[in-house]
């Protein structure tokens, strides 16, 4: 079931695509937020570069912290679901065990309130998934705009034209090989959180020790 993997349906989420050209963008259209340190030296025009959009999840802190909001706030439905699949395996096992063998209105009973456990699972569900991906545009889709808007700069300063998304070119025969060293992914996540810096919660300050210890009486001479 989709849901239940969380993490996975928006590690993969298609926000950016399996070939991205880069090129400077008028005035106008330059994102307002921040932008990426300019390279100290320019590749020669018509540099092609290979970046793994599938590492961002991990890499791009703020995407990270996205996830995980998107995940803690589903965390109860997706427990009852699986609450419920549980339950829809046990009573499962129960009808095979007594087919044959338990009083046939007595198993029919059992089979009817199989079938509506089943419809009931496949309706929340649904229902889970259309809430989730409506959640997870609110929540994460922010997020993607913003890394596509600050990959255009980036690649725009460094004078890259095309950009090839790992990700997917390999899986669909669109790049048949690529230098390591062409892969940006790294320095290009490292910028993304130096301009966009997600703050950590401070640690909770220990409370002081309020039980009072047992004096012991000065004897005098």
């Amino acid at each position: 079931m989709k849901l239940l993997k969380l993490a996975a349906t928006v590690a993969i989420l298609a926000a950016l695509p399996i070939i991205a050209t880069a090129q400077q963008p008028p005035a106008s259209q330059q994102p307002s937020g921040g932008q990426p340190a300019a390279a100290a030296s320019l590749p020669a025009p018509g540099q092609i570069r290979v970046i793994d959009t599938s590492q961002f999840a991990e890499g791009i802190q703020e995407l990270k912290a996205r996830i995980q909001q998107l995940n803690n706030e589903f965390d109860s439905k997706r427990k009852e679901l699986q609450m419920l699949q549980e339950q829809i395996t046990q009573l499962e096992n129960e009808v095979q065990r007594q087919t044959g063998v338990a009083n046939p209105q007595a198993l029919q009973a059992k089979v009817d309130r199989l079938d509506k456990m089943k419809r009931d699972h496949k309706r929340s569900a649904e229902d889970a998934e259309a809430e989730y991906n409506r959640r997870m545009r609110e929540v994460v889709g922010p997020v993607y705009d913003k890394i596509g808007q600050f990959l255009n700069v980036y690649a725009a300063q460094r004078g890259i034209l095309i950009i090839f998304d790992l990700a997917g070119a390999v899986q669909s025969n669109v790049l048949a090989y690529s230098d390591k060293r062409n892969d940006i992914t790294e320095d290009f996540m490292n910028e993304y959180n130096k301009t966009y810096p997600v703050a950590t919660p401070a640690p909770a300050a220990s409370k002081p020790n309020t039980t009072q210890q047992p004096t012991t009486p000065v004897r005098r001479p």
